[in-house]
């Protein structure tokens, strides 16, 4: 265990650092660091609020739960509280967006972040190219980030409704999601993100169909067909991405047991959880952390 502990990937889990209660913040990358500036950064790591990472410009990778994305000039990136994620900020340019849930929602529903398709998503990526054209999103992040280093009035309301904007322009340049949007109607495909959003809160204690039909208050076999024909999974294939989404996590970022994970993901039978991951990564979970800690 001591030999595994000394080489598990960095688990760096923190509040926001700066301005005391604001619970968002907003940086300019300028691509000159040392490296104990951006050592956190370099190392796969999570942590407990959302964040947007635009690149303007830049020739680098960025790993999100264990999958590598280009980031090159004009893409975005979204991180949900507790994905794994790691960038070398040496390599770009641009703005890092860090906020909690609390900042942006204020005394609203939870569910209003849930409205974002790339936020708590295992269908849809976190990456996001826009066009080298649109001045309007870096002119955004241009203004959030001089108003976030000022301390005059209404800057907090200035920087959250700054925020939505951000968010829903986002939305709209997203496009097209992994949820075929063209193929069904917009009630189903709400009902997709709604179903989606019930997973992401309940997958632990929750794997029956029958719990999120009665949650959406369809029948099992309705709400079967409607996942089909928009994501081309089935309801289970949905739980179960989240399920592997989760233990590729604690893997990565604990010294826990197979065993100890399983048990924590609410599996009885850790024989069933051990062929489940390796159905679907090719990989048992031991095989897995062994290959992704040797890369890192």
């Amino acid at each position: 265990m001591g030999q595994e502990q000394s080489r598990r990937i960095h688990t760096f889990e923190t509040t926001i650092p700066k301005h005391d209660g604001l619970g968002f913040e907003i940086d300019k990358i300028h691509g000159d660091y040392k490296y104990d500036e951006i050592a956190s950064q370099l190392t796969p790591h999570t942590h407990d609020f959302y964040f947007i990472l635009f690149v303007k410009e830049g020739n680098g990778f960025h790993f999100v739960d264990c999958e590598k994305h280009e980031a090159s000039g004009y893409s975005v990136f979204f991180i949900t509280p507790g994905q794994c994620h790691a960038y070398d900020p040496r390599l770009m340019s641009g703005y890092a967006i860090s906020f909690k849930s609390d900042f942006y929602r204020l005394n609203k529903a939870i569910e209003k972040i849930y409205d974002f398709p790339f936020f708590h998503t295992t269908l849809s990526s976190p990456a996001l190219q826009i066009s080298s054209d649109n001045l309007r999103i870096p002119s955004l992040l241009e203004n959030m980030h001089q108003e976030f280093g000022k301390e005059e009035f209404g800057r907090q309301s200035l920087l959250r409704s700054s925020l939505e904007i951000l968010l829903v322009e986002l939305s709209r340049l997203y496009g097209v999601e992994e949820i075929k949007k063209e193929t069904i109607a917009q009630t189903d495909t709400k009902r997709i993100r709604k179903l989606e959003c019930l997973i992401d809160t309940n997958f632990v204690e929750n794997r029956q169909v029958g719990f999120y039909a009665d949650k959406l208050n369809l029948t099992s076999r309705h709400l079967n067909s409607i996942v089909k024909k928009g994501t081309g999974q089935s309801i289970s294939d949905m739980i179960n991405a989240r399920v592997l989404a989760e233990a590729k996590r604690m893997l990565l970022n604990s010294d826990d047991t197979v065993a100890e994970i399983s048990w924590k993901l609410n599996f009885s039978d850790k024989a069933y959880f051990h062929r489940l991951f390796k159905s679907r990564t090719n990989y048992t979970p031991e095989g897995f952390r062994e290959k992704f800690l040797k890369v890192h």
